[in-house]
């Protein structure tokens, strides 16, 4: 038998902190002594009265966030072992049961337990969830990543390491596991120790959390580099998606360096690559849950993708833009709703630019045709002798009127229209109704003892004028 030390940070959690404290310490009773101990991180609501009713001994924390309030925890408890369980959590009858045979190992500085899901009947939680049993379901019993919703950490280990690293106030749980990793621990993970946990229903508060992942990936990633590629958890598709998404943000963008053809292509590849990413893991979803979730888990995944991405290059730019990462601070709500309204209007201009960029290029064209005279003109790059053409239309046809075009209508009616204009050139069928709509006549001329109306064929290589 032994001894244990149960610590639960929250915030704001009065609606599960009971049951939490509660089904914990009912999990406790395969162990001889154990103590509670919930240390509250600046609460607004009646969560420390719940958790103190339900039997847990209450600390308070200023409001530094969960890695600060887990020190707290673990340097206040009295027993060697350290048991920490998130306050959205309730533990199952066995949960601790499961992970002490790995921690009588002495090798052995960490074991952590898996999810069940604790809400029914939301799309998001079941997405949420199902992702993370896949994950789970994957990862090998010694692993590199220990995440700290029910994990129990030798108190000697968190001694050692000094705890949880508080500059981070998302991804100190992957952090500490990396250096502990590194100081020679075995870290295990064992799935049959279950926690039902809440998961979030609300996707807008959902994919603002994603941003505050994203951010702290950034200084978590380059302080520890080796696991930047995947760990035990996630893999180096999951890292790669964040920056696709940035690059297919970015796209619009490109619009002022690049042709809108090649921008379209290369926005079209990227959203390809990013969608297609998840889905190996739509696929694992599918056959441990349903068809629907797992169709629905692809665009989630490219969504959230977003919102992770755009977290990433703002803890890139403060990362870098600081002496010291210390005290670094992700964006407030207000300021990451700023962010997404920067990064629609970013999406939304350049979209709307892009006909624009379209004409413009065209009009650099009839300029290019302007300096070269009138003997010659470009098509899509190819040398083509319009100039006798443009010159008779002008000479004999009315200023304005409608004329028939006929074959290639790309790019070559536009340059008609430009240089010609306000001629209207329109298909043969379509003569009539445009000549009535706007009161011009539909131009007649005489060519090589011919006389009828005018029509332009235009061809990959020449442009032609006959009279019908």
């Amino acid at each position: 038998m032994t001894a244990i030390s149960l610590v639960i940070p929250g915030r704001d959690c009065e609606s599960t902190i009971g049951e939490c404290v509660q089904a914990a310490l009912a999990a406790c009773g395969c162990v001889e002594r154990a103590e509670a101990i919930y240390v509250d991180d600046h609460s607004h609501d009646a969560s420390v009265a719940v958790a103190a009713k339900a039997g847990a001994r209450v600390l308070r924390s200023p409001g530094r966030g969960a890695g600060a309030a887990r020190n707290a925890g673990w340097r206040a408890a009295r027993y060697p072992l350290v048991w920490f369980v998130d306050s959205d959590c309730i533990a199952a009858e066995d949960a601790l049961r499961h992970l002490l045979p790995h921690i009588e190992d002495e090798v052995v500085g960490a074991v952590s337990g898996a999810y069940d899901n604790a809400v029914v009947g939301s799309l998001l939680a079941a997405l949420i969830h199902e992702e993370i049993a896949a994950r789970h379901r994957a990862m090998p019993t010694d692993v590199d990543f220990l995440a700290t919703f029910c994990v129990i950490y030798r108190r000697e280990v968190l001694v050692e390491l000094n705890g949880f690293d508080e500059r981070y106030l998302r991804g100190q749980d992957a952090e500490l596991s990396f250096r502990a990793a590194r100081a020679g621990y075995r870290l295990r993970f064992e799935i049959a120790s279950r926690v039902a946990h809440h998961h979030e229903v609300s996707l807008t508060r959902y994919l603002s959390a994603q941003y505050h992942q994203g951010y702290w990936r950034a200084f978590l990633h380059t302080e520890h580099a080796g696991h930047a590629g995947g760990d035990s958890y996630s893999k180096l598709s999951d890292h790669a998606q964040p920056p696709l998404a940035l690059l297919a943000l970015c796209t619009p963008a490109a619009l002022l360096l690049i042709r809108p053809d090649t921008v379209i292509l290369m926005a079209a590849a990227v959203s390809v690559v990013l969608m297609s990413l998840p889905v190996p893991m739509a696929r694992r979803i599918a056959a441990a849950s349903s068809a629907g979730v797992a169709c629905a888990y692809v665009p989630f995944s490219a969504l959230r993708a977003f919102w992770r991405g755009v977290g990433v290059a703002a803890g890139f730019v403060r990362k870098y833009t600081e002496s010291s990462a210390k005290g670094a601070q992700p964006c407030s709500s207000q300021g990451v709703r700023w962010v997404l309204w920067l990064v629609l209007a970013h999406l939304l201009l350049g979209l709307a630019r892009l006909p624009g960029k379209v004409v413009d290029r065209r009009v650099e064209e009839v300029v290019l045709y302007h300096k070269a005279g009138p003997e010659s003109w470009f098509f899509r790059g190819d040398k083509m002798q319009g100039g006798e053409v443009i010159t008779w239309i002008r000479k004999n046809t009315p200023t304005a009127c409608v004329i028939s075009w006929e074959g290639e209508r790309l790019g070559a009616m536009e340059f008609a229209a430009a240089l010609l204009s306000p001629r209207f050139f329109v298909r043969t069928e379509e003569a009539a109704l445009v000549a009535e709509t706007h009161g011009v006549p539909i131009a007649s001329a005489e060519l090589d003892g011919r006389r009828g109306r005018v029509t332009v064929t235009a061809t990959r290589t020449a442009l032609e004028v006959s009279v019908r």
